[in-house]
């Protein structure tokens, strides 16, 4: 079984509110660590990424929730984890068509928002930006978002969950024409959230999407060799379809 049917003592939107503050400082907090941070970089972007990990403490002490890391969905992991890795790196392989279509019928670029750490990794090896940005950030912020978020608002119906829970995030990643993918991306982690059962399931899905956000050119030339776009949004049309009728499956039978 998974976590989201859980007693607990949320009411109404007070959680949300809190959750609401929590991201806020916590974009707030994180940008201020890229402001002053020095040397080594890689330190100080894993201390601007681990303040989501603290927010998550602190939503959960006063939401009266257990620690995030305990809704884990174990039990659903063979399955549910290679399928939210396969969606992670589909939407990573569609995000840079999405954002040139965008473009041209929506112009997002004069909107912004408090954004989160805005540190420059670009000198560092590949393999030091995908363990922060495919690791701990996927980890830190699903601990908060999927984690304590989620959990602090049990009383409402999971697709509000999702939706809640993707407005913060998106919010949270800044304004601009990214904005509207954030949306997206955190409505697929919501439903990961909710089909896997646990937070396994979204951290494969974030992880595998800011992997595949890294190595943009390699799975750029595979989807091209695989059909283009056509091919990679039939192919996360079945992702959907498939993980939310596995999903049903296991909530009827437990």
């Amino acid at each position: 079984m998974g976590g989201d049917r859980r007693r607990g003592t949320g009411r109404g939107g007070g959680p949300f509110v809190v959750g609401v503050v929590l991201a806020v400082a916590a974009a707030w907090a994180a940008r201020q660590l890229a402001r002053v941070g020095g040397e080594p970089v890689v330190v100080w972007a894993a201390l601007a990424i681990g303040v989501w990990g603290l927010a998550a403490l602190v939503l959960a002490r006063v939401s009266s929730v257990g620690p995030a890391w305990r809704e884990l969905g174990v039990a659903r992991a063979p399955w549910a984890v290679p399928w939210a890795a396969l969606g992670g790196l589909t939407l990573a392989a569609l995000a840079p068509h999405w954002l040139h279509w965008q473009r041209g019928w929506m112009d997002l670029s004069a909107i912004g928002l408090p954004t989160g750490a805005g540190f420059d990794l670009a000198g560092l090896s590949l393999g030091a930006r995908l363990l922060l940005i495919a690791g701990l950030a996927a980890i830190m912020e699903e601990l908060f978002f999927r984690g304590s978020l989620w959990s602090a608002l049990r009383t409402l119906p999971w697709p509000a969950r999702v939706v809640g829970a993707a407005l913060l995030f998106a919010a949270a990643h800044g304004g601009g024409e990214g904005l509207i993918w954030a949306l997206l991306l955190g409505c697929a982690l919501g439903i990961a959230r909710r089909v896997g059962g646990g937070l396994l399931a979204p951290i494969a899905l974030h992880a595998a999407h800011n992997g595949g956000l890294l190595l943009a050119d390699e799975l750029d030339g595979f989807v091209r060799t695989a059909g283009g776009t056509p091919a990679a949004l039939a192919i996360f049309g079945i992702w959907l379809a498939a993980g939310l009728w596995r999903g049903s499956q296991r909530q009827h039978h437990g």
